[in-house]
Formats: C-alpha cells, structure tokens, sequence
C-alpha cells in the first residue's frame, strides 16, 4: 500500500485561505490536495484557533464564519499529535510546524514566514512559499 505524500501548512496559510482567500492560497491548498494529504497537529490547530478569533479579524470575517471554517479544517484534514521536539528554527513558536512536518515525513511545508522559508531544505523537506509550491514542487 502506497502512503499518500503530506503537506503542513503554516498557520499564516491557513489565516489567509480563511480572511483573503486569493487564488495562489486557494491553488496552492488544491493541488496539496490532489498530490496527497494535509496535516495539522494539535498544537498547530490550537495556534490556528487563537489566531483566528483574534479581535483584529472581526472586520474581515465574523466570528461564526471563523468558527466554522475552523471546524472545517478538524474534519477535511488529519489531525495528529506529535511526537518530535525541535528547536532549530529562530522563532521557537514556528518549531510546531517543523516537528509536525518530520513526524509525517511531509513532502513539503507551505509557508510565507521567513524564518522558515530560511531552513529549506529542512531534513529532506521542501520549505516554499504557496507560488513557489504552484509553480515548481512536483512530489
């Protein structure tokens, strides 16, 4: 049985796709989707969460809007608890998304933060931005 490759995108991807779902976003999370599986862990979608229902959102999308792309999230994609600890990025808060994407092996992480995009490759996985990932990441 073949495993089917895995995707972590980065919190900041996810915001977008929820308040400014433009169409690279919207690509980047179809083609993951065809090519394979996207995966959060419980700390990623806890950190998914508390930035969505920030204050500073509610101009963009309301609350109950939040609340449900959130659970659509829980219940399109796998969630999985982790089991790595890494420190090696700047940003100690962006170590979830890098000991999730070693946990499953990720063929890619899809991200716009810097202090990631700095560590590509990261043990053997792609780091790109959502175009990057569109135009150039074939599996």
């Amino acid at each position: 049985m073949r495993v089917s490759p895995a995707f972590v995108f980065d919190t900041n991807v996810f915001v977008s796709l929820a308040l400014f779902p433009g169409p690279v976003i919207k690509h980047a999370f179809e083609k993951a989707e065809a090519l394979g599986e996207i995966v959060l862990s419980y700390d990623t979608l806890s950190e998914l969460v508390e930035v969505l229902l920030r204050k500073k959102f509610d101009k963009y999308l309301s609350v109950e809007d939040r609340l449900t792309f959130i659970s659509r999230v829980e219940t399109r994609y796998r969630v999985i608890k982790t089991t790595s600890t890494i420190t090696d990025c700047r940003d100690r808060k962006d170590n979830i998304l890098l000991e999730l994407a070693v946990d499953v092996s990720a063929s890619c992480l899809i991200t716009g933060d810097l202090d990631l995009l700095d560590l590509h490759p990261y043990h053997g996985i792609a780091i790109l931005k959502a175009s990057d990932f569109l135009q150039g990441f074939s599996g």
